[in-house]
């Protein structure tokens, strides 16, 4: 399952191929673009989850990485989400 950023990412690929060569100046500021906007991406839905989550029960999700432990498992598709 691909998440917004990285289908984004793979189409701008798909249209410029030269976009993302990393022998480039360009190509090296995208992809350290790509890896921020991923990260920051990944923080919204553990944000989500953990709001989702904490609302819902009266025993908080901890911060020992429970959230992304869920985010993984609903990303690799062992766990689907009923949102």
């Amino acid at each position: 399952m691909k998440t917004a950023v990285q289908q984004v990412f793979s189409e701008l690929e798909e249209l410029h191929p030269n976009l993302f060569n990393v022998y480039t100046t360009e190509g090296k500021e995208f992809i350290n673009h790509f890896h921020k906007y991923l990260a920051m991406e990944r923080e919204q839905m553990i944000y989500i989850i953990k709001t989702y989550h904490n609302n819902l029960f009266y025993l908080p999700l901890s911060e020992n990485g429970e959230a992304d432990r869920i985010l993984d498992l609903i990303l690799t598709k062992q766990i689907k989400p009923k949102l």
